[in-house]
């Protein structure tokens, strides 16, 4: 008997039923799931999320059974969830999945406050081939309320605004990030500075 309220538990659960080629046992898991795990619990949900691939469900079915009720209701303001149910989504190659998120417009509502699960979700966003998402998040300026302790992350979003071709953008997040004058006692941050430099 494993509790719902143990997303770690589920999903190494779920992994092994995979695993066994337990069909019946994973459809009563699901199902379970789906009744009472509670989706709109944030850090529930990505600790879900990063379960299924730290246990290796791959299988296509086992994730749409396991992932149908948090598409349809995870919370879309913390970019970690959304970030971690896509992944997740698209390492059992769930595209209807992915549509359904997708089509939920996570990108006007994920909070801008943490700016290294923003750079994971533009990420993850590319590799599911999302491009409004990415133009509507990207147009909401992330960066814009970059301070020093966030440069590290500035960088890391500078950088992947470029892979993604948003080159004007990019500039713009390298200038609020020199303009926070980066202290040299943070060095990840001076090398992430200098870096872009070169």
């Amino acid at each position: 008997h494993v509790s719902v309220d143990e997303p770690e538990s589920i999903a190494y659960l779920a992994g092994r039923l995979v695993e066994a080629g337990a069909a019946d046992q994973l459809a009563i898991l699901a199902a379970r799931v789906a009744r009472s795990f509670p989706a709109d619990d944030p850090e529930a949900a990505a600790r879900l999320s990063r379960g299924f691939a730290t246990w290796g469900i791959r299988d296509r079915q086992a994730v749409v059974a396991l992932t149908s009720d948090l598409v349809a209701r995870a919370d879309l303001g913390d970019p970690q969830v959304v970030a971690d149910l896509l992944s997740v989504l698209e390492y059992g190659d769930a595209a209807e999945q992915i549509r359904l998120l997708l089509q939920r417009d996570p990108a006007s509502s994920v909070s801008l406050d943490k700016l290294g699960s923003i750079v994971w979700l533009l990420e993850i966003f590319s590799r599911v081939g999302a491009e409004e998402q990415i133009q509507v998040l990207v147009a909401r300026d992330p960066a814009a309320r970059i301070s020093r302790r966030d440069v590290a992350d500035a960088m890391r979003l500078m950088g992947c605004l470029r892979r993604l071709g948003f080159e004007e953008h990019a500039d713009a997040v390298l200038a609020r990030a020199h303009a926070m004058q980066v202290s040299i006692e943070d060095p990840e941050s001076v090398a992430l500075l200098l870096d872009a430099y070169l």
